[in-house]
């Protein structure tokens, strides 16, 4: 039977999860443009845009609030004086308001240069009254233009330096507006003090756009990313049968292995956690038991059998308990909520090696034979004999290569062994979370 107190104090506890959202105060963005211009003024509105992406990741990702609102409201407008060809400016504008230049046969002219004009040139009536056009369409088009303009570049900065995304509304123009400008408004939700979250700790890469990498180990006989010779066969084909693989491949280096290679190369397969809410450093967060425990299965696939010695203690019965929860990770479950997450899972795979996959370097891709596929060898040009006794590797142009052909070189087989297509550059957490 469950006992009324009991029910209050669930109550209570749920209670918390409403919490207030804060709004912080709302940013605009004016005087961007230069008369006549719709590119936005460099230097006119970064400092606006980082003080509000550095104030949302304080809450966000130090004070684990939750971002609850990120709204942008875009009025483009014109200066109240007619739009011109007129431009004061280093370069001209790199418009011709949409075709009204060619209409009335103008082009851009510095101030006092012959040929100014609005954009919408006043007219004689039959009578030989002037009929004074005010630029009106020049205007209008100004103003699309310049919000369309505002909306790329905010947005855009915005959402890649936050991973969040942003609502957007585009206020109808006003022909009299003085200025094109926008407004984000933004708020925040502060965490229920009770609720704890579930982590995944291991080192993320990102390659190419795809962030938030994790690297595996499809090499049963190496414990890591270690230099070697060249890819092994089985590698290739193992990560390539895997469905969670996104990337194989390889960074090249050039410190040299053993007494006679002077470059050789990094291997690395990688995959993608599915359920993390959000990502800080080398810590993956989950909000529930289920997301937390798919990933570490995912994850836990792939440990060696020499790790499997590492364990998740289970801390149902209390902090001093021998329970094994899950071996491959080490960390702890604690459906008791008195360590700091309700669960942790710290992947090591062997050794840290992983780190030596160098940042903002090249990572070149593995794809199937053909299709105008190159080849490892080719990335190892001859620089003179090197003192290599092996058979050398020979190139896609037949030169021989530095990459040594011996047994643990998949390239023994012939230079198509080993094909790869293109390469994206490799970032460590480090360096695109920050």
């Amino acid at each position: 039977m469950i006992k009324l107190k009991d029910i209050i104090k669930e109550s209570n506890r749920l209670n918390l999860f409403e919490q207030t959202e804060i709004n912080l105060p709302a940013v605009y963005f004016d005087d961007v443009f230069l008369n006549n211009y719709i590119t936005v003024n460099p230097g006119t509105w970064e400092k606006k845009a980082n003080q509000l992406i550095a104030t949302l990741k304080d809450y966000r990702d130090n004070k684990n609030y939750e971002i609850s609102k990120l709204k942008i409201d875009i009025q483009g407008g014109s200066s109240d004086v007619p739009a011109s060809n007129i431009y004061s400016g280093t370069s001209e504008p790199k418009h011709n308001f949409g075709g009204l230049m060619n209409t009335y046969n103008l082009k851009w002219v510095k101030p006092r240069q012959p040929g100014g004009s609005n954009i919408e040139p006043d007219e004689k009536d039959e009578n030989g009254r002037l009929i004074k056009k005010g630029g009106t369409e020049g205007n209008k088009w100004l103003a699309n233009a310049r919000a369309k303009s505002l909306q790329s570049v905010l947005v855009q900065y915005i959402e890649k330096s936050l991973g969040e995304k942003m609502k957007i509304n585009v206020v109808p123009s006003e022909e009299d507006r003085k200025f094109a400008n926008a407004q984000i408004r933004s708020a925040v939700t502060p965490p229920g003090p009770d609720i704890k979250e579930y982590v995944i700790m291991y080192p993320f890469f990102q390659i190419g756009n795809t962030k938030n990498l994790v690297f595996v180990n499809h090499d049963s006989n190496k414990s890591e990313s270690q230099p070697t010779d060249g890819m092994r066969s089985r590698q290739i084909q193992a990560a390539a049968s895997d469905a969670n693989v996104l990337f194989n491949g390889f960074q090249t280096y050039g410190a040299g292995i053993g007494r006679t290679a002077s470059k050789g190369v990094r291997t690395g397969a990688f995959i993608k956690l599915d359920n993390a809410y959000k990502y800080a450093g080398s810590y993956a967060y989950y909000k529930d038991y289920d997301s937390w425990l798919a990933d570490v299965q995912k994850l836990n696939k792939y440990v060696q059998a020499a790790r499997q010695g590492d364990a998740i203690k289970d801390l149902s019965d209390g902090p001093n308990s021998k329970a094994i929860f899950l071996r491959g990770a080490r960390g702890y479950y604690d459906p008791t909520a008195k360590s700091k997450y309700m669960g942790l899972a710290k992947f090591g795979f062997g050794s840290r090696n992983y780190f030596s996959f160098k940042d903002g370097k090249p990572f070149y891709l593995f794809k199937p034979k053909g299709d105008k596929a190159k080849v490892v060898a080719d990335l190892f040009d001859p620089k003179g004999k090197g003192g290599i006794s092996m058979t050398p590797t020979i190139m896609s142009n037949g030169k021989p290569s530095l990459l040594p052909g011996g047994k643990n070189s998949p390239m023994s087989k012939g230079p198509n062994e080993i094909p790869f297509f293109g390469s994206e550059i490799l970032r460590t957490a480090a360096s695109y979370q920050s």
